[in-house]
């Protein structure tokens, strides 16, 4: 039995390609299921895998053995091929369809064919300058160039630098006639994306029982964008191992623009940092000099991070697992509530007010230590204890993805002759790959997910 990874059926379950797959964490060459262009498109399909490079293989009915054109052996009803094109194969792709694997190669940063033609008196081009052998593109073009040369080439790989037998467009153009028959090769790679994959191929100039043609075309070979991932994680899969600012592009082909990260390695796991202008900082925050702050959210700073915009922040949330925000504040005489008055709370990058503060859960209306009833006083939080010249904490993270990354803070019940405080909030840190395509916060599917679906099972 083979086993195919992501082949429960579900698109949501299939990354775009095997690269994304190596990603993840997965290192075994095989069967993967992709999905290029994301859910609500194309079906995904089946692909192989080769991990060491992370590239994207889909194979033909002909890729193995390729194929022989001669008298004898491709014969059919017409055992003369003599004329341009008039041996004609079509290459049959084994597990996607054309605009399947069209979709692979735009997610692609490179896909390549090898094309190869073993000739024996048998010409590509013949001395009259007409093309006896060509190949045909996704679009139905007649191609004019083989392997190792351009797309618009007329000739073969060797021609391009002029290194083809006695000058040549093609070694196999070398037709000798009166000598021993005698094997040549012209082969290479074809790269224009444009035009892969190859769907058939038209031999001619085979028209006598000494004159060959051996012809093979390799499966389509794809990989992807290796300069840019979407955060430090997919780099220290990559195999990054220095703490240092990285170029990340969380959205991929999205519309936001790349931008720097601060990378933290170890060997388990890689951390994304997004520092703003005062994670360093801890801001003091009182009365004096006629200032008054009394009253709920009177004091307010934003926070201003080291990326294009929020979008930028949250998209990086979206690709990981984990994220997360310490909160830190010191107090004297400086509650956060006022009995069930909050006077001093944190905005969300939806410019929501969050009741809740470091290490408590969105929606709960306190600080870590009310939780479990366990604040000074039996407050919501340890700040709500005034008492004269007590210094008191409240800090924790926090970790509701939805809510991250906090945008402002608010303070009140700082007067001009009472009150006083000092915060800080820290730089956010994600950690983690989340599947490339699910959206939001909710109903992930994670790698420790995907393990679930290599056995049939959903998340």
């Amino acid at each position: 039995m083979t086993l195919t990874y992501g082949s429960n059926g579900y698109s949501q379950n299939a990354y775009r390609s095997c690269q994304e797959w190596r990603l993840a964490g997965y290192e075994d060459d095989g069967v993967y299921r992709v999905d290029p262009d994301g859910p609500g498109g194309l079906d995904s399909f089946d692909v192989e895998c080769e991990m060491e490079t992370g590239s994207t293989v889909v194979h033909h009915d002909e890729d193995v053995m390729g194929f022989e054109v001669s008298l004898t052996g491709g014969g059919g009803d017409t055992p003369n091929y003599e004329d341009p094109g008039a041996y004609r194969k079509i290459l049959n792709y084994t597990s996607a369809s054309l605009p399947q694997i069209v979709a692979l190669t735009n997610a692609s940063d490179q896909c390549s064919q090898m094309l190869s033609f073993k000739c024996r008196r048998t010409e590509l081009w013949n001395e009259l300058g007409t093309q006896m052998t060509w190949w045909v593109s996704r679009d139905r073009e007649k191609m004019s160039n083989w392997g190792g040369a351009p797309s618009r080439f007329e000739g073969c790989g060797c021609y391009v630098n002029n290194g083809c037998e006695n000058g040549l467009k093609c070694n196999c153009d070398n037709d000798n006639p009166g000598y021993r028959p005698t094997w040549r090769w012209d082969e290479g790679p074809l790269t224009d994306m444009s035009k892969l994959p190859v769907t058939e191929v038209r031999v001619g100039d085979v028209g006598s029982p000494d004159e060959r043609a051996q012809v093979s075309v390799g499966p389509l070979r794809c990989r992807g964008v290796p300069g840019l991932f979407r955060n430090c994680e997919e780099l220290r899969l990559d195999g990054r191992r220095t703490n240092d600012y990285y170029r990340i592009d969380p959205d991929g082909d999205g519309p936001l623009s790349h931008f720097m990260v601060w990378c933290t390695f170890s060997d388990d796991k890689a951390v994304t940092i997004i520092h703003h202008e005062d994670d360093h900082d801890n801001i003091f925050v009182s009365g004096s000099d006629g200032r008054d702050y009394e009253a709920p959210g009177a004091y307010s700073r934003k926070m201003s991070y080291d990326a294009p915009s929020i979008s930028h922040v949250v998209a990086l949330i979206n690709t990981s697992t984990i994220c997360r925000q310490h909160i830190w504040y010191k107090c004297r005489l400086a509650a956060i509530w006022r009995g069930d008055q909050q006077v001093t709370w944190l905005t969300s990058r939806d410019n929501e007010k969050m009741p809740n503060w470091g290490g408590a859960p969105s929606d709960w209306k306190g600080c870590k230590c009310s939780i479990n009833n366990a604040c000074v006083g039996g407050g919501r939080c340890n700040c709500d204890r005034k008492v004269e010249n007590m210094l008191r904490f409240d800090e924790g993270y926090l970790q509701d993805e939805a809510q991250l990354p906090v945008t402002a803070i608010h303070i009140g019940d700082i007067g001009e002759t009472s009150g006083r405080a000092r915060f800080n909030i820290g730089a956010l840190e994600c950690w983690g790959v989340r599947n490339p395509y699910t959206e939001g916060t909710t109903g992930l599917v994670q790698v420790n997910c995907l393990l679930l679906t290599i056995l049939l099972l959903s998340c």
